[in-house]
């Protein structure tokens, strides 16, 4: 196990929120994230403490590393709830969001819990689902990406992404259009460094598939704003 040589040794913070070796020989993917922050010393402060990601981007395009590659860090982890929603199939789960006490949700909306019963009040539930049942249009992102009716990009060969994959955080709210403000010149050019490196020293297809957004990998948890609409992907593996 090494650090990584893009990433000098007064920017690497070894944390203890990861999982020691992975189940396979080396990951097979890298995750990207927007850490929902701008600021990097409150992240540094979760990642040391909470959960974690391998690296970090920032708006200046400077990289900082948490976790080395081979062992997991706690970035995409599937609740147990969502699993279980996911096992209903396609068209089941597109009728639920992840609950976050951050969120409005629509008048009318139901909130249920782990097993999709109805609960009063959403402090205590798991999701939310339509007042009409109907399937929430947050997720026309994620169709238009992978196609109508598909499951969690991997989820058909691992139901684990910690386990996969190498984790990017970008040091962003992220947007739902394209801002320079929000990413940065010099974070795609760094990020896209980070991302062509850890590909050739892993042997990772650097395309669409392989290099994926947290969304993409758990649509009910992120439906569509990790790392957000407004994300260019062309400039991260085109």
């Amino acid at each position: 196990m090494t650090w990584n040589n893009l990433v000098p040794a007064d920017r690497r913070f070894a944390t203890a929120m990861k999982t020691t070796g992975r189940p396979m020989p080396r990951p097979s993917h890298v995750v990207c994230h927007i850490t929902g922050s701008d600021s990097f010393a409150s992240v540094k402060k979760t990642f040391l403490t909470s959960v974690s990601a391998h690296y970090v981007v920032d708006k200046a395009g400077v990289i900082y590393q948490f976790v080395q590659e081979d062992d997991q860090a706690w970035h995409a982890g599937i609740a147990r709830s969502t699993l279980a929603l996911y096992a209903q199939g396609a068209q089941a789960w597109r009728k639920y969001l992840f609950y976050f006490e951050w969120t409005r949700y629509p008048i009318g909306s139901v909130f249920v819990d782990e097993n999709l019963q109805p609960v009063e009040g959403g402090r205590v539930a798991t999701f939310v689902r339509r007042a009409d049942g109907a399937d929430w249009p947050h997720y026309a992102y994620f169709d238009q990406r992978w196609g109508a009716g598909t499951m969690p990009a991997n989820y058909a060969t691992s139901q684990y992404p910690n386990a996969y994959s190498v984790g990017i955080e970008i040091l962003s709210l992220g947007a739902t259009k394209a801002s320079d403000e929000t990413y940065t010149p010099a974070m795609y050019r760094s990020l896209r460094s980070l991302v062509t490196d850890i590909c050739a020293r892993q042997a990772i297809p650097m395309q669409k598939g392989h290099v994926l957004g947290h969304e993409d990998v758990n649509p009910v948890q992120r439906y569509g704003w990790d790392p957000n609409q407004g994300f260019d992907w062309t400039q991260v593996w085109a």
